[in-house]
Order: structure tokens, then C-alpha cells, then sequence
């Protein structure tokens, strides 16, 4: 959760107004964004 809210602040969402499918590809967007570091 703490990963997530860093990426909020980054990218100036609100993680609350997110719907499922949002979380799940950001999700989907941060583990590859972690893989590649």
C-alpha cells in the first residue's frame, strides 16, 4: 500500500476514486515497472 501511494503522489491520482480494474492495471503497471529496475 505504501508502493501505491508513492505512485499516486507520482502520477497525481487519487487511489480512493479508483475503480477495480484501475487498481488492478496499475498494479499490473508497477510489478512491471519493479521487474525492470
Amino acid at each position: 500500500m505504501f508502493v501505491l501511494y508513492e505512485f499516486s503522489r507520482t502520477v497525481r491520482i487519487d487511489p480512493k476514486n479508483l475503480t477495480q480494474n484501475r487498481k488492478d492495471a496499475i498494479t499490473d503497471e508497477l510489478n512491471r515497472l519493479f521487474a525492470n529496475r
